[in-house]
């Protein structure tokens, strides 16, 4: 017996073109006029298990390539058998009986009709190895069955490859179903070259090229042309008869007219069996081999969209005429037919009717007249559905109900264009209210504006309890991609809605959102209506939604960089938190924390939060795991460790804008800006020109942070005019948001530009102004920079000692803190430290510089304060007092104790109690009834 070529099935590698099975191998193999496309990775499967089983049945829907798969399979094992593989077409046969006898033809065994043909067929083939194919069993699939028998029974040496629609139910048969071919993926969609790879493309293109021999992939059909594989399911001869059509219709219209696939994929080759001549002949032929049960499943199964489970088809399809015990058995048929497919993937369950099948059911479903009353069961199954399991997402199985909804939302979005069009409007209403929870969890927060938004334009303007919640709803949606304009009028209504209709839960979720707004625009305003969104939450008792409130306290503090009173917001969330049980807001929290520790210098401390964060899979949506990421990229910055790549941060935000998702396409634009400043800051700059222009109402706390990142890459470009002129921009931004993390930026680069104008007076007031600011909120980090450009300013004074301690206690602070140096003022820091070197002397510099390393946080600040020389006002009496500080005067007036100061102020109780002391020395007092006492006379005065 010969052995396969050397390399396995090297035959298999053979164009289909090239068809000389061998002048020693007997064979009967069809001549293919067309080539054979892709299915590498199929073909090595199957020919393995041809090689290892005795019995081998292909099976697959009509049109998947059953018969082209076997033919090449049988051409590339020719040299595996010596005695013959022969191909016996069934297909054309009407009796059962003529099975026996084609095969027997075939073989060249006896064709005596008194004699068994299915006996002479095996006597013939006796004990030679030969492999025999029958082709299109499902027809006459129980006269196959014998004849396959009697072959394993009489010839030992025998092999058999059979295509069907269905299993042959033998005994030791081994059934492979056909896979969809290959289809393009999210990414191969962006690039021609890749998406070209795919073997859906590639058979496509093959066919079309025999219709338009000029035709190819461009830039400009390539969407189109993967859209047309995607939409076909990856169907062989339904991708054929597409690209057929590209003689009279280019792409774009055929991927348009698929809507009725039915009618336009026509026209195969006439040399083809009808039923491959078009698709609705194929699908009419699978359906003619059913029960009257399993075709009354079949079109009822076509008012689903995308894939169901044994479950919903239960529910939907059972009545008139198909009862719900006869639905496990029909189903199961139907996929034995390939008519449905299982899913891939453990533990699904689930099922997907083919598009094109679906079309066909569906067209049955209409011509009976039946097509509103099924589509109607479904379209109430996934409404309870959603009132089962959306609310739920606000729980602490909140990520097993996203689940849940996320597998089934092409039906949800289906039922929901079924109550849309078919309805009372307060039908699609409350199954929109049901499914808030699920789009904030999932993180798709445009698709929940857009149904509450149509389910608003439906309903009347009567102040119901259902309109104030939707419009609340839509206001989160809205708030969330960035469309704060919009938003802000939708809390506005909800609020009125809510108090007209007595909701109270309208009431606080409206007012929840107008906290959002007002938390990235006017922080003076913010507070008090933060207030009262908590009040409101807690009447109503909106747990998740008051926990989640007081945990985003934290968030604008953050941004804006007042660490001491994100962390007292913290601290009063987690107890709240933690009761809710819920593992989003937990790890929201988590993350804040994690952003605080980079505002005060703890960057090792953040970067081991976000990734727990990260690792436990609680954020869940993929906007959320990118502000996780966005955080860790900022901890290993400040350590001076590899960030994100900026060029990948751009495909976020290209992304985002295409969803349009603003906020996230203003924080990625943002993130890349920054991460081009060391190895590109004149890409930097233009970056942040054009999302300027592009974001013109970007949230104000943003377009700051753009307009100082802006000018740091000026500055770096030595450009020393235009890095001011964004300076002030970025400053009167920072002061107009109280940005005090972008501010303490903004005075350090404005304290560096003066320095190089050689302005040092200026440069010190600008430097301090920075170290101050910083230092009073506990941003660490900010607070080293600042230092080192003061030093460089002692430097260029000449203060070579005082230079060497400040860069000393910088240098002491980054070790504690592990922050790495920032790409800024390298060169500056770099000619300040030999310049000082030069002025005293290496050892002098050294011993300054260990002594200025020895300082705490605290004594830095104080020496820093010491040192400040003349200021701008007295050191004694209310003209000594800063805004703060009249502040807390106020306040203290007013009888409000330590801790209502420090959260009427956001800063820490301890802050509250240093001022207060400086305050007392000031002003020459002790306690505070003489301070408020003398604070009342002078106000007295004033009037």
């Amino acid at each position: 017996m010969r052995h396969p070529p050397t390399g396995g099935i090297q035959g298999l590698a053979v164009p289909l073109g090239y068809w000389e099975y061998g002048q020693v191998t007997p064979n009967n193999l069809p001549v293919r006029l067309s080539s054979f496309v892709g299915r590498q990775f199929e073909l090595l499967a199957l020919h393995a298990l041809v090689v290892t089983h005795r019995l081998v049945t292909i099976t697959g829907s009509g049109g998947a390539g059953k018969t082209r798969l076997a033919l090449h399979i049988a051409a590339g094992s020719i040299d595996q058998f010596n005695d013959g593989v022969w191909w016996v077409e069934l297909a054309p046969l009407v009796e059962s009986e003529a099975v026996a006898t084609t095969l027997a033809a075939v073989v060249g065994a006896s064709l005596d009709k008194s004699v068994d043909q299915a006996l002479s067929a095996a006597r013939r083939l006796g004990s030679g190895s030969a492999l025999v194919v029958f082709d299109n069993c499902e027809h006459v699939s129980d006269a196959t069955t014998q004849m396959v028998v009697a072959l394993l029974e009489h010839c030992p040496n025998v092999r058999v490859l059979t295509t069907s629609r269905e299993p042959l139910d033998v005994s030791g048969e081994l059934t492979w179903r056909v896979p969809p071919l290959g289809l393009p993926s999210d990414d191969e969609l962006l690039d021609v070259g890749r998406l070209g790879q795919s073997d859906a493309v590639r058979l496509f293109l093959d066919r079309a090229r025999g219709v338009r021999p000029n035709f190819s992939l461009t830039d400009d059909n390539s969407a189109s042309i993967a859209q047309i594989c995607r939409q076909l399911d990856g169907i062989p001869l339904a991708i054929e008869l597409a690209a057929a059509r590209v003689k009279t219709l280019s792409p774009e219209t055929i991927l348009a007219g698929l809507g009725d696939a039915l009618r336009l994929l026509t026209g195969g080759s006439r040399r083809e069996l009808r039923r491959h001549q078009t698709l609705e002949a194929s699908i009419d032929w699978s359906c003619a081999l059913l029960t009257a049960h399993q075709r009354l499943l079949l079109f009822r199964l076509s008012v689903f969209s995308g894939s169901f489970d044994l479950r919903g088809a239960e529910s939907v399809c059972t009545g008139d005429g198909l009862d719900q015990l006869d639905v496990l058995d029909a189903l199961e048929r139907l996929i034995d037919h390939s008519l449905v497919a299982p899913m891939e993937g453990d533990n699904q369950y689930r099922f997907v009717v083919l598009e094109t099948v679906r079309q066909f059911g569906a067209r049955e479903l209409r011509q009976h007249d039946t097509s509103m009353v099924w589509q109607s069961r479904h379209a109430e199954y996934y409404a309870a559905l959603a009132a089962e399991f959306g609310q739920r997402c606000e729980t602490a199985d909140q990520f097993l109900c996203v689940a849940t909804l996320t597998t089934e939302y092409d039906n949800i979005r289906a039922a929901l264009a079924w109550f849309r069009d078919h309805r009372p409007a307060d039908r699609l209403a409350l199954m929109v209210f049901d499914l808030g929870p699920f789009w904030d969890v999932a993180g798709d927060k445009v698709e929940g504006a857009k149904w509450a938004s149509r389910a608003l334009e439906l309903l009347g303007s009567e102040p119901t309890p259902i309109k104030a919640r939707l419009t609340a709803l839509w206001a989160e949606c809205r708030v969330s991609i960035g469309d704060f304009k919009g938003a802000y009028n939708d809390a506005n209504a909800a609020l009125r809605i809510g108090e007209e209709s007595g909701d109270l839960w309208s009431q606080g979720r409206g007012s929840s959102s107008l906290t959002t707004i007002l938390a990235y625009g006017d922080l003076a305003a913010w507070k008090p209506r933060w207030d009262e969104t908590v009040r409101l939450l807690t009447e109503s008792g909106d747990d998740y939604a008051l926990a989640g409130t007081l945990t985003w306290g934290a968030v604008p503090l953050i941004f804006r960089g007042w660490a001491n009173a994100a962390s007292i917001a913290l601290e009063v969330a987690w107890p709240v938190v933690l009761a809710t049980g819920s593992p989003l807001l937990a790890a929201t929290q988590r993350l804040c924390e994690a952003g605080v520790a980079n505002l005060v210098g703890r960057p090792r401390d953040a970067e081991s939060i976000v990734r727990s964060v990260l690792s436990s899979g609680a954020l869940g949506s993929a906007p959320r795991i990118a502000i996780g990421e966005g955080i860790l990229s900022s901890a290993r910055g400040l350590m001076g460790q590899h960030r994100t790549d900026p060029a990948e941060k751009m495909e976020f935000a290209a992304r985002a804008r295409r969803n349009g998702e603003y906020l996230a396409f203003d924080n990625y634009t943002l993130e890349a800006a920054a991460g081009w400043l060391r190895t590109n800051p004149s890409k930097t700059l233009q970056l942040i020109d054009t999302w300027a222009d592009e974001r013109p109402n970007a949230p104000t706390m943003l377009r700051c942070g753009g307009a100082i990142t802006g000018a740091q890459a000026a500055f770096l470009l030595g450009d020393n005019a235009e890095a001011s002129r964004r300076v002030d921009v970025g400053l009167r931004l920072a002061r107009e948001s109280q940005t005090v993390i972008h501010e303490g930026r903004a005075l350090a680069l404005r304290a560096a530009i003066e320095l190089r104008r050689a302005e040092t007076p200026a440069a010190k007031v600008a430097a301090r102004q920075a170290i101050a600011v910083h230092a009073e909120h506990g941003n660490q980090g900010g607070l080293c920079e600042a230092v080192e450009v003061l030093a460089c300013i002692a430097s260029a004074c000449g203060d070579a000692t005082e230079a060497a301690r400040l860069f000393g206690a910088a240098s002491a602070l980054r070790d504690v803190m592990h922050i790495g140096g920032g790409v800024c003022f390298q060169a500056l820091i770099a000619e300040a430290t030999a310049a000082s070197k030069a002025v005293g002397g290496a050892d002098e510099f050294e011993a300054a510089f260990a002594a200025g390393a020895a300082l705490s946080v605290e004594d830095t600040i104080a020496f820093v304060q010491r040192t400040r020389g003349a200021r701008g006002r007295p050191s004694l009496g209310w003209n000594s007092l800063t805004p703060t500080e009249l502040q807390v005067v106020d306040l203290v007036r007013s009888g409000l104790s330590n801790r209502e100061i420090s959260l009427r102020l956001l800063m820490s109780a301890e802050t509250v109690k240093s001022h207060l002391s400086r305050i007392f020395r000031k002003l020459d007092v002790a306690k505070r009834v003489h301070l408020a006492a003398l604070a009342t006379e002078r106000a007295a005065a004033s009037r």
